[in-house]
């Protein structure tokens, strides 16, 4: 009868114990299994945050506000097949690259994906810093030939009042992703322009770096 007490209470503490290790293991599953991985589109919108809060800092840390004019016309509203709003304030054109785009007026990764972006800055052809991001998909789309742009090569903008200023390439820069001083507002009354795209170090490589281009209107 002893034996027989001794017996069952082993396969109460057992089973007791076989029902915890279950509980902790369906407790982790159902933690691990709800942790997708992170997509492209989410690192995307990683990186577009990022973007934001680069933005915000480089304003607070700016001494010249941004002098965009209210009068700027504003093109015709477009709309995405996501539905997201947007319009045409500009055109872009590097000659000696071949590149000719029209510049929409805001930034997103859907609007990424279908030409130049305004980023961040002043009006086209207004004083301060016009920052235009474009995708570099290593063909001969958008700014996939940026990086082969010269000092001195010239850039031509095409506002809405159908005025065409043209830009002298003045500096080119390899950063991280994390340095926005090339977006920064500061031009002592200058009418600048800065285009960035993504930076490989080679043909296998991924884009971890960022291209920058400077240039400066013309007198």
């Amino acid at each position: 009868m002893r034996n027989l007490k001794a017996n069952t209470s082993r396969h109460i503490i057992i089973c007791v114990i076989l029902f915890l290790i279950l509980l902790i293991f369906l407790i982790f599953f159902t933690l691990f299994s709800t942790k997708t991985p992170i997509s492209q589109n989410t690192e995307n919108q990683i990186v577009n945050n990022e973007l934001e809060l680069n933005n915000q800092n480089t304003l607070e840390n700016d001494t010249e506000a941004i002098t965009n004019s209210t009068d700027y016309p504003h093109g015709e509203i477009l709309t995405t097949s996501d539905g997201e709003e947007y319009s045409i304030i500009a055109n872009l054109n590097i000659p000696s690259l071949g590149i000719d785009y029209p510049i929409l007026s805001n930034y997103s990764d859907s609007l990424l994906k279908i030409g130049l972006t305004k980023y961040w800055g002043s009006n086209p052809n207004q004083v301060g810093n016009l920052v235009i991001l474009g995708h570099n998909y290593k063909s001969t789309k958008f700014f996939s030939k940026l990086p082969n742009i010269k000092i001195g090569d010239i850039v031509q903008l095409t506002d809405l009042y159908n005025k065409t200023l043209n830009y002298s390439v003045y500096a080119t820069d390899i950063v991280s992703p994390d340095d926005n001083s090339c977006t920064s507002q500061k031009t002592n009354g200058n009418i600048d322009l800065t285009l960035i795209t993504c930076y490989y170090d080679n043909a296998n490589s991924k884009a971890t770096r960022r291209f920058v281009v400077k240039a400066r209107a013309l007198n």
